[in-house]
């Protein structure tokens, strides 16, 4: 039978049988070298095994990465050690197999040595033109409209945010019929004002007039002996949310070694306020440079700002203040006036104490005056006729000049000082005196206008009070 010598002359063809000429490479159906041979344990040592993979045709395939000939391609290949002849034991068959020898292995071409199989061939790009023919794929959905779960938060938020630009009205301050009195003595007697939203009410009063007790029966420091003081009806320890409701300074006291930061951050959990807004109001009152700073460190004024920015950390709707102009520089005040009409502007309520009369000129709606605990004014700044002039006349010749005036219909009025007499003429323009006194032939000496201002206002009641 020859199926044995048939198989064996299939297994050894291609590893024994080289064509002196080199022949094109076969396709799919060309004899590939049996590697399933080195799979089997060898005895050889690493000098007969790389010589035995070489005349089995295999060359340096299985021995390295890469031949010679891709690593080093300017630099011919070195001629192979002439390999000793294999014997290939005889085998039954009509044709003989030629014996294979080194002259044979040496005439390959180098082009025929291995070469690594060419990378497979990444996916080309799409054409421009034909992503253009495809449908279009719908956009990930990314709209800044909310979900319906993130509707109600961000709902309130917004709510919050436009409530603090509305101009909303709230209750007035009521204090009705307020005593207190300490050992028979009474700071207050039967004190009743009101102080109306979205105005600023100057409390005025000299020293000793009962301002301080009245500011602290407010916010519930001290217990009133009768009468009331109240919020929209509810007085302050009644009030839900106070630190909310009610902002106040009576005393800019604080720790000396810690900061302002952190002071604001100690009041901000029962306030509801955040770190955020504490950095916030920080720099709002011209405190963001030291606010890490300790408070000790801070000049009077700049404890006046950190005590404000306590007051208003709540977001509060009525603001009550004593003397908070202490200690601040011409532009701390004037900054201090333009933020408490910005609190009072958006419908909320100020009630400030303060000795600066002229301040509170600049500042009040209303004014309440007070002494010794009683009631003097209650009044709008507008009922004082603030501002009006009178004319001061100094003539040497009175008869003449009161004849001259009396053309006009004027009030002239008669006084005396260490200078001499004058004439005053109340509401009336200088320009036009002094033209009815020249047209007469009345010498004027001198001619100013007096203004009268909270100053003034505020002496007279207390003149006429005792």
């Amino acid at each position: 039978m020859v199926v044995g010598p048939a198989r064996a002359s299939r297994i050894l063809e291609p590893t024994t049988t080289i064509d002196p000429a080199p022949q094109p490479r076969r396709g799919d159906d060309s004899p590939r070298p049996r590697r399933a041979l080195f799979a089997e344990p060898l005895s050889l040592d690493a000098d007969e095994e790389k010589s035995t993979a070489t005349e089995a045709g295999i060359g340096r395939r299985a021995m390295e990465p890469l031949p010679q000939a891709v690593r080093a391609p300017l630099q011919p290949p070195p001629a192979p050690l002439p390999p000793p002849p294999i014997t290939v034991p005889p085998v039954p068959s009509a044709t003989p197999i030629p014996t294979l020898t080194s002259p044979a292995r040496r005439e390959l071409p180098v082009e025929t040595a291995y070469a690594p199989p060419p990378p497979a061939p990444r996916p080309q790009p799409r054409p421009a033109a034909r992503a253009a023919e495809l449908p279009e794929r719908p956009k990930p959905r990314m709209s800044h409209q909310p979900t319906p779960r993130q509707t109600a938060p961000v709902a309130g938020r917004r709510a919050h945010a436009t409530r603090s630009r509305l101009r909303h009205e709230v209750p007035p301050i009521i204090v009705d019929r307020l005593i207190k009195s300490y050992n028979g003595r009474l700071a207050v007697r039967d004190l009743s004002f009101v102080v109306q939203p979205g105005r600023v009410t100057g409390f005025l009063g000299p020293n000793g007039a009962g301002k301080t007790t009245t500011m602290r029966i407010l916010v519930g420091l001290t217990t009133p002996t009768t009468g009331t003081a109240t919020f929209g009806g509810l007085e302050y320890a009644e009030l839900p949310h106070p630190q909310r409701t009610v902002g106040c300074v009576l005393d800019a006291s604080f720790h000396p070694a810690r900061s302002g930061r952190n002071h604001l951050r100690v009041l901000a959990p029962t306030a509801g306020a955040s770190d955020r807004r504490v950095d916030k109001l920080l720099d709002a009152v011209g405190l963001g440079d030291v606010a890490r700073q300790p408070v000790g460190e801070y000049s009077t004024g700049m404890r006046q700002r950190l005590a404000l920015a306590a007051a208003v950390l709540g977001n509060p709707e009525y603001l009550i203040l004593d003397e908070p102009a202490n200690g601040l520089d011409p532009e701390g005040i004037r900054w201090l006036r333009e933020f408490l009409r910005d609190f009072a502007a958006r419908g909320r309520a100020v009630l400030i104490s303060s000795h600066l009369l002229n301040e509170i000129e600049a500042t009040a709606d209303d004014i309440v005056v007070i002494d010794r605990g009683r009631l003097l004014a209650a009044m709008p700044m507008s009922h004082l006729n603030l501002g009006e002039g009178t004319t001061l006349a100094r003539v040497p010749d009175m008869r003449a000049a009161l004849h001259a005036l009396a053309g006009i219909g004027a009030d002239v009025q008669t006084a005396a000082d260490e200078r001499g007499s004058y004439l005053r003429i109340p509401s009336h323009d200088v320009s036009q005196v002094g033209s009815v006194l020249f047209s007469s032939g009345v010498a004027v000496n001198e001619l100013i206008t007096e203004r009268r201002d909270l100053e003034q206002e505020f002496f007279s009641m207390l003149e006429e009070s005792r």
